[in-house]
């Protein structure tokens, strides 16, 4: 409950109402100035946001015109080659396979300028689960051999320690010669 003191302090504070007017209208500026600041910060994050789009699809654009020129160059390779087939009187399977083979060896170069390492683990060294896929054993009596890489089947590809394909090999098993020939006894 207010006191005696409050009220009459109340009392003697005339009441201006033009004063209150005035200032309220000066407060519907203020917070209408505001609203057209958010507004315009609204429009410049949104005209940001779409320029940076835009530079970003340019960007991924030009990254990929090289790699798009090397498809290109191939395949005029290949229209070339079939022409010149077409004026042959017989191609034999190893021209196919002559083919076949540059064009995988072309299409290496195109990953290799893009950063993509090809690679065929060598006979002899050790699987590695991380970077190879066992597709197959070949079972070997020296224990030395168990586990290590008999064959590649097929290569890998990986992009700098991330691996983008495994490389398909051969593993070797080792079995006891005694095991071996107990087998077929």
């Amino acid at each position: 409950m207010p006191s005696q003191e409050d009220t009459e302090a109340t009392s003697q504070v005339p009441f201006d109402a033009p004063f209150l007017v005035d200032a309220f209208e000066q407060l519907r500026g203020s917070v209408e100035k505001m609203y057209a600041v958010v507004d315009r910060q609204a429009g410049l994050i949104d005209k940001l946001h779409e320029e940076n789009e835009r530079l970003r699809r340019g960007e991924f654009d030009r990254m990929l015109d090289p790699i798009v020129r090397d498809l290109i160059a191939l395949s005029d390779t290949c229209l070339r080659t079939a022409q010149a087939w077409l004026a042959r009187s017989s191609t034999t399977p190893a021209d196919t396979a002559q083919v076949l083979d540059n064009v995988a060896g072309d299409l290496t170069l195109i990953l290799e300028r893009q950063g993509i390492e090809v690679y065929e683990p060598a006979a002899g060294t050790p699987f590695d689960r991380k970077q190879q896929r066992s597709v197959r054993t070949e079972t070997t009596s020296d224990e030395a051999n168990g586990g290590m890489v008999a064959a590649t089947l097929r290569p890998g590809y990986r992009n700098g320690a991330r691996t983008l394909r495994f490389a398909d090999v051969v593993v070797w098993k080792h079995v006891p010669a005694e095991a071996s020939s107990e087998q077929w006894a």
